[in-house]
């Protein structure tokens, strides 16, 4: 639903002072199937638990995604990753989407954790951990189109970034 929500909210901001239409993009999504084509059965030895996907369409612009967990097993202190890939259909608004971190570099660094920009085979990123939980976040623009966000609980810092390289994140690049 946020994805609706935040797809009409940019369906308006392109609209011109006028109150006229700009230009829609005319690129269609990935079928959300293809993309849950890709989510491994299993990555760094967690089980994929679920994976669902769906596609929205508000006028002329179309959103693909697809999010899938993977737990070790059904304990509470276990690793824990949420993934979740968006198509946006449009290399413009998947660079809004993203601006932030992929035009600075940051680096931040706490008692609590860490803020920082990274690259991921390639790709621009943002990765964010905390202490507390071992939790961390990276988000990823792929191929200049997707951005993948890949959420971790009870995993070490290191091996975040292990387990978002073992993704197929070469093959999201090629898939249009």
């Amino acid at each position: 639903m946020l994805t609706i929500v935040g797809l009409v909210g940019l369906v308006r901001a392109e609209d011109n002072a006028d109150g006229k239409k700009a230009d829609a993009p005319k690129t269609e999504a990935v079928d959300f199937r293809k993309l849950k084509e890709l989510v491994p059965a299993e990555l760094s030895g967690m089980k994929r638990s679920s994976c669902n996907g769906e596609r929205n369409k508000v006028g002329e612009m179309s959103i693909s995604q697809v999010t899938a967990s993977f737990k070790k097993d059904d304990n509470d202190g276990s690793p824990k990753v949420e993934l979740t890939v968006i198509d946006y259909s449009n290399l413009e608004m998947a660079k809004g989407m993203a601006a932030a971190w992929t035009t600075i570099e940051i680096d931040k660094d706490s008692d609590d954790g860490f803020e920082k920009t990274v690259k991921v085979k390639g790709n621009p990123g943002f990765f964010t951990w905390r202490k507390d939980g071992k939790r961390g976040e990276v988000q990823l623009m792929v191929g200049q189109r997707y951005i993948m966000t890949v959420q971790t609980d009870n995993i070490a810092s290191d091996d975040v970034i292990k387990t978002v390289e073992a993704l197929p994140l070469d093959k999201l690049a090629a898939l249009k």
